[in-house]
């Protein structure tokens, strides 16, 4: 199982789009994600019926907020959209217990080793991020899926963890990642965007729900 350090850069996913819109929960559940593969409609995505179609209508218009609970054969996900212009691109780190995922748009600099950048990803999370609500992971990992992307792959993915315990891995045109988890519920917050020397930025944090005191 992964212990993150106090910081631990574990890959990226990244969308075909010029901003992500995400789905992550369990990765049994996260499995059974067919993305736009399950179309009805191979010349209209979006009112194809496809998992991806449903997810679009429940970020858009569903709601105002940033997050969406959306179903699949397998189970409930959540979709989050960590909105950043000119994103599409998030790098994913462990950070304590945390999990912390940034979509960014980058200056010239090495962010990986930036210590502005560094500093951003370490930080507490704000006071007014915005609550998504939890997730439940019970297969030991969870599941970042690009919402357009099927999470067939994630299985095999689960099988060729790096030392990390994550992995990064190919879709039908994206990149998506697992990473292990312990067995337990996952508070996940959105917050705003940030400009720093880096770039802009914005954060979603998912951390460990405190058991519940018998």
């Amino acid at each position: 199982m992964s212990v993150f350090e106090a910081l631990n850069h574990l890959g990226s996913v990244v969308s075909i789009n010029g901003s992500i819109m995400m789905v992550l929960g369990d990765a049994g559940i996260a499995a059974t994600w067919k993305g736009v593969t399950n179309a009805v409609n191979d010349e209209d995505l979006e009112a194809g019926g496809s998992d991806w179609a449903r997810c679009l209508d429940a970020l858009n218009w569903g709601t105002d907020l940033p997050f969406a609970r959306v179903t699949c054969d397998g189970g409930e996900l959540l979709t989050i959209r960590i909105h950043v212009s000119g994103g599409g691109y998030v790098e994913v780190f462990g950070v304590g217990e945390a999990l912390v995922l940034i979509e960014a748009c980058w200056s010239d600099v090495e962010h990986l080793a930036d210590r502005d950048f560094l500093d951003y990803v370490k930080r507490p999370c704000s006071a007014d991020a915005t609550d998504a609500g939890l997730v439940e992971v019970t297969a030991g990992a969870i599941a970042l899926l690009p919402a357009p992307s099927s999470g067939e792959r994630v299985p095999e993915a689960l099988a060729n963890l790096g030392p990390a315990g994550s992995a990064q891995f190919a879709t039908e045109s994206e990149w998506a990642m697992v990473v292990e988890l312990p067995t337990r519920r996952y508070r996940v917050r959105i917050e705003d965007q940030v400009e720093g020397p880096w770039g802009l930025g914005a954060r979603a944090i998912v951390e460990p729900e405190p058991a519940v005191q018998g």
